[in-house]
């Protein structure tokens, strides 16, 4: 999915009176519509500090339990899940859901500034930013903190998903959705790629 899709779909989901937890980069957000006096807020950490989000939503939804928190962050540095343990422990009923392209933004922007006519880019294989093989599943690493969730692929999925996560929060618990979204941009390579690097081959004895 392209993550305006996302964005798109849980727009079209939210309460009218929701607050949105945004830390999910590039994400585009005037979908939502948001008016403060009565309607739907948005809190956005400005200080710089990835990895916030999930525990900045867990504080709103302390500080505002009557009204639906949904939290939006990306892959990266962003979702450090082990704020949803708190949210698991604490029975705080938050909506999170993650942007996952299985890439890592950070380095594009300074290896396009930094080395614009160097190999990498020449060749585009970019050492440091793709994080599949092995593919991080955000859901079940939800789950082993105590949170339920599930990865949906498709625009059907995230909606019938959204609603599982909508009757969890109603009944309490918080939920996590993986939403697999595509890697796009002038940086971003066609085909993912990571050095061919394999210790467990080059053992000269098998322990």
């Amino acid at each position: 999915m392209l993550a305006d899709r996302v964005t798109a779909e849980v727009a079209r989901f939210a309460d009218k009176d929701a607050i949105i937890v945004h830390e999910a980069g590039s994400v585009v957000l005037h979908g939502f519509d948001f008016n403060p006096a009565g309607g739907r807020e948005l809190f956005f950490y400005y200080g710089a500090h990835l990895g916030s989000g999930v525990g900045t939503a867990a504080g709103v939804k302390l500080a505002r339990p009557n009204q639906q928190v949904i939290c939006l962050v990306a892959t990266d540095r962003s979702c450090r899940p082990t704020a949803l343990w708190n949210m698991a422990r604490l029975e705080l009923p938050v909506i999170t859901v993650v942007y996952n392209n299985h890439a890592y933004g950070g380095p594009h922007s300074r290896v396009i500034e930094k080395t614009a006519g160097g190999n990498m880019v020449q060749r585009r294989q970019f050492v440091h930013d793709y994080l599949g093989s092995p593919d991080m599943n955000m859901a079940q690493i939800a789950k082993g903190f105590g949170v339920d969730g599930e990865v949906a692929e498709s625009p059907e999925q995230l909606r019938a998903a959204l609603g599982r996560a909508r009757k969890a929060t109603v009944e309490g618990r918080p939920y996590l959705i993986d939403a697999q979204v595509a890697r796009v941009g002038v940086a971003w390579a066609e085909k993912p790629w990571i050095p061919p690097i394999s210790i467990a081959r080059e053992r000269t004895r098998k322990v």
